[in-house]
Protein backbone atom coordinates (compact mmCIF):
# COMPACT_ATOMS: atom_id res chain seq x y z
CA UNK A 1 0.00 0.00 0.00
CA UNK A 2 1.42 3.51 -0.72
CA UNK A 3 0.90 6.13 1.66
CA UNK A 4 -0.76 9.10 0.43
CA UNK A 5 1.71 12.15 -1.37
CA UNK A 6 1.36 14.31 2.06
CA UNK A 7 1.08 11.46 4.64
CA UNK A 8 3.45 12.14 7.68
CA UNK A 9 6.07 10.31 9.57
CA UNK A 10 4.87 9.88 12.44
CA UNK A 11 6.84 9.46 16.06
CA UNK A 12 5.28 7.32 18.85
CA UNK A 13 5.97 8.36 22.02
CA UNK A 14 6.34 6.37 24.21
CA UNK A 15 8.21 6.37 28.06
CA UNK A 16 9.64 10.41 28.84
CA UNK A 17 13.22 8.43 28.70
CA UNK A 18 13.46 7.67 25.23
CA UNK A 19 10.82 10.06 23.43
CA UNK A 20 13.53 12.61 22.76
CA UNK A 21 15.57 10.08 21.04
CA UNK A 22 12.49 8.92 18.87
CA UNK A 23 11.33 12.74 18.60
CA UNK A 24 15.46 13.76 16.90
CA UNK A 25 15.26 10.65 14.41
CA UNK A 26 11.46 11.48 13.59
CA UNK A 27 12.61 14.88 12.71
CA UNK A 28 15.31 14.33 10.43
CA UNK A 29 13.28 11.70 8.54
CA UNK A 30 10.81 14.35 7.85
CA UNK A 31 12.92 16.56 6.97
CA UNK A 32 15.04 13.89 4.33
CA UNK A 33 11.45 13.05 2.97
CA UNK A 34 9.94 16.60 3.29
CA UNK A 35 6.94 15.71 5.16
CA UNK A 36 5.09 16.90 7.87
CA UNK A 37 6.03 14.96 11.27
CA UNK A 38 2.62 13.59 13.77
CA UNK A 39 3.73 13.34 17.56
CA UNK A 40 1.73 10.40 18.69
CA UNK A 41 0.70 8.89 22.15
CA UNK A 42 -1.55 6.74 23.24
CA UNK A 43 -3.31 6.60 26.46
CA UNK A 44 -4.71 2.90 27.66
CA UNK A 45 -6.72 4.98 30.85
CA UNK A 46 -7.52 1.75 32.50
CA UNK A 47 -3.85 0.94 32.92
CA UNK A 48 -2.69 4.33 33.99
CA UNK A 49 -5.75 4.83 36.58
CA UNK A 50 -3.94 1.61 38.69
CA UNK A 51 -0.70 4.02 38.78
CA UNK A 52 -1.58 7.21 40.86
CA UNK A 53 0.18 10.44 39.16
CA UNK A 54 0.05 14.03 38.36
CA UNK A 55 -2.62 12.93 35.67
CA UNK A 56 -1.82 11.03 32.38
CA UNK A 57 -3.72 13.60 30.47
CA UNK A 58 -1.03 16.47 31.33
CA UNK A 59 1.58 14.29 31.95
CA UNK A 60 0.99 13.57 27.82
CA UNK A 61 0.54 17.07 26.97
CA UNK A 62 4.09 18.09 28.57
CA UNK A 63 5.57 15.12 26.78
CA UNK A 64 4.15 16.40 23.27
CA UNK A 65 5.42 20.17 24.63
CA UNK A 66 9.03 19.34 25.07
CA UNK A 67 8.77 16.65 21.79
CA UNK A 68 7.16 19.62 19.73
CA UNK A 69 10.60 21.83 21.42
CA UNK A 70 12.96 19.35 20.23
CA UNK A 71 11.84 19.53 16.65
CA UNK A 72 12.37 22.96 16.52
CA UNK A 73 15.93 22.88 17.74
CA UNK A 74 16.95 19.55 15.21
CA UNK A 75 14.93 21.19 12.35
CA UNK A 76 12.62 24.55 12.70
CA UNK A 77 11.60 24.02 8.94
CA UNK A 78 9.58 20.98 9.43
CA UNK A 79 5.76 21.08 10.05
CA UNK A 80 4.93 19.60 13.26
CA UNK A 81 1.36 18.78 15.17
CA UNK A 82 0.79 16.13 17.97
CA UNK A 83 -2.01 13.85 18.99
CA UNK A 84 -3.31 12.00 21.85
CA UNK A 85 -5.07 9.00 21.36
CA UNK A 86 -6.96 6.50 24.19
CA UNK A 87 -6.69 2.82 23.31
CA UNK A 88 -3.83 0.41 23.82
CA UNK A 89 -0.83 1.72 22.59
CA UNK A 90 0.02 -1.05 20.30
CA UNK A 91 -3.47 -1.32 18.57
CA UNK A 92 -3.53 2.23 18.34
CA UNK A 93 -0.07 2.60 16.33
CA UNK A 94 -1.24 -0.03 13.97
CA UNK A 95 -4.06 1.80 13.26
CA UNK A 96 -2.29 5.07 12.60
CA UNK A 97 0.05 3.51 10.92
CA UNK A 98 -1.88 2.97 7.74
CA UNK A 99 -1.95 6.01 6.84
CA UNK A 100 2.00 7.04 7.66
CA UNK A 101 4.64 7.66 5.56
CA UNK A 102 6.94 6.11 8.28
CA UNK A 103 6.37 5.47 11.73
CA UNK A 104 9.29 5.81 14.28
CA UNK A 105 9.35 3.85 17.72
CA UNK A 106 12.27 3.29 20.77
CA UNK A 107 13.13 -0.02 21.61
CA UNK A 108 11.13 0.94 25.25
CA UNK A 109 15.34 0.13 26.70
CA UNK A 110 15.04 -3.11 25.73
CA UNK A 111 17.97 -2.64 23.22
CA UNK A 112 20.89 -4.92 23.32
CA UNK A 113 24.31 -2.96 23.71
Amino acid sequence: MTPPADAPVVAALGSPETAMQVVRLAAREAADHRRPLRLWHALNWSAEQETPSLGPRAEAEELLERAAAAVGEEDPAVPVSGEIVEGAPVAALTRRSESAFLVVVGDGGMSCE
